[in-house]
């Protein structure tokens, strides 16, 4: 997997998109884990005040308290899965983002 920057990737976000991934960032190295999922940034950006995401969710007559639920239950349910498959575990290095070792 090529060697991305950090200030490469997070430079182009948007102030909302960076507030958000700032975000799973800390939340996710407080619990020790090393990756930065999609779960933990949508968990993130449902968060914020006002977003696209918030409006796409109205449009679809979505239920934004039962969304972060489900959130959170598979953000969870990440944390404890285990490389059980290579196939599995190549996909997840191609879309997880590596946090640095501090």
């Amino acid at each position: 997997m090529a060697d991305i920057k950090r200030t490469a990737l997070f430079g182009r976000l948007d102030p909302l998109a960076y507030k958000a991934m700032e975000s799973a960032t800390v939340l996710c190295k407080m619990r020790g884990n090393p990756y930065v999922e999609l779960v933990h940034w949508l968990q993130q950006v449902l968060q914020l005040p006002d977003s696209d995401f918030h409006r796409i969710i109205k449009y679809g007559g979505l239920d934004p308290s039962r969304l972060a639920a489900d959130l959170t239950a598979a953000a969870r349910r990440h944390r404890h899965l285990r490389f059980f498959a290579s196939s599995r575990a190549s996909r997840r290095a191609r879309l997880a983002l590596r946090l640095p070792a501090l």
